[in-house]
């Protein structure tokens, strides 16, 4: 990842956001402490700056902060990527089942554009389009949603989303299989207005996406 120069704008947000990506990208590794004044300089802004943003990782599960000892990474472990994948699935749950109440012809249309960019994207072989077109899709229906409270409280979770799926491409094989399949099952579900069905397909795929998780970081070296 490339040094960048941050905008005035939104300081601690943009400067938070850096640091996520350097996280799910792998260039700040588990347990790795963030020193302030590094990155502050390679950010150009404050070290105030940088000690905002690392509260608001906190808050958002990818950075503890240790007293007198500054902010690490959280590392990727079993307990931690249950955890989040099961309040994700809770929140992104009681989301989705509104949907069907909610769904017109233009917001089908969008979910299927959605997917269609995910099929496009695999085709191509491009991995960073399938995997932003994946999380675009899940957005969006949370989205459709129209539940303020409940769309912070996933906001919040989407840069620990965000690893485990990152790890999970980049470790699991046929991941994008079953990527493809969690999206399609759940898009023919929000179809056909099925709430039995949409519980139905996040409860499974998402068991069995924590299942293969902690497999594969067993296995990691």
């Amino acid at each position: 990842m490339k040094p960048a120069k941050i905008e005035t704008q939104s300081i601690t947000e943009q400067v938070a956001e850096y640091l996520a990506q350097a996280i799910i990208a792998g260039e700040l590794a588990g347990e790795e402490r963030i020193q302030e004044q590094p990155w502050a300089e390679r950010l150009g802004v404050s070290r105030g700056s940088v000690r905002e943003a690392l509260l608001v990782l906190e808050r958002r599960h990818m950075v503890r902060i240790e007293p007198r000892k500054g902010a690490r990474v959280v590392a990727l472990s079993s307990r931690w990527v249950t955890e989040i994948a099961e309040a994700w699935l809770l929140i992104l749950g009681d989301l989705v089942r509104r949907i069907p109440d909610r769904l017109d012809a233009e917001a089908e249309a969008l979910m299927k554009r959605r997917l269609e960019a995910m099929r496009k994207a695999r085709a191509a072989g491009d991995g960073q389009a399938f995997f932003d077109a994946t999380l675009d899709l899940v957005e969006t229906a949370a989205e459709l949603a129209e539940h303020e409270v409940l769309q912070r409280l996933l906001a919040g979770l989407m840069p620990a989303v965000r690893r485990c799926f990152r790890f999970a491409l980049d470790n699991i094989p046929q991941e994008e299989d079953w990527a493809m399949g969690f999206a399609e099952a759940l898009v023919a579900a929000v179809e056909a207005r099925d709430g039995a069905e949409i519980a139905r397909v996040l409860a499974s795929f998402g068991q069995a996406e924590i299942d293969r998780l902690s497999s594969a970081l067993e296995q990691a070296p």
